[in-house]
């Protein structure tokens, strides 16, 4: 049941969003998404599919929905390149990252992301 509440925007949700008073809502993949996945050309992969996949399912009702980039964090570039794709050819808000990537035993990090997207009028929040 929870997989259905998660997946049917247009119906289940949108009712819920009525009923509750909610305009507008803006939807991510949820966690751990691409965070999850150590392979880092299988994760870049995956956040093409789930950020394409998001935007067409929220294409028919941009007013009511919006969306938040997956990305893998493996690579900057390949992050800030997605992002950047995400934001001005689909018309997404930014990103929504976990705090972890998970990276398997021999692979480091690198996330100057934000260095990276400087050309991206975006905003950083952290909780």
């Amino acid at each position: 049941e929870l997989e259905t509440n998660l997946l049917d925007i247009h119906n289940q949700r949108l009712a819920r969003m009525d009923e509750t008073g909610v305009d507008f809502m803006v939807l991510s993949c949820a966690q751990p998404c691409i965070q999850g996945i150590s392979d880092p050309v299988v994760a870049a992969s995956m956040a093409v599919k789930v950020n394409n996949d998001l935007a067409t399912a929220i294409a028919n009702n941009t007013m009511r929905f919006g969306g938040f980039a997956a990305l893998s964090m493996h690579n900057a570039s390949t992050a800030a390149q997605e992002l950047k794709r995400a934001v001005q050819e689909l018309g997404f808000f930014g990103a929504l990252l976990n705090d972890y990537q998970q990276s398997g035993p021999d692979n480091g990090i690198s996330c100057p992301l934000l260095f990276e997207v400087g050309q991206c009028d975006l905003q950083r929040h952290s909780t």
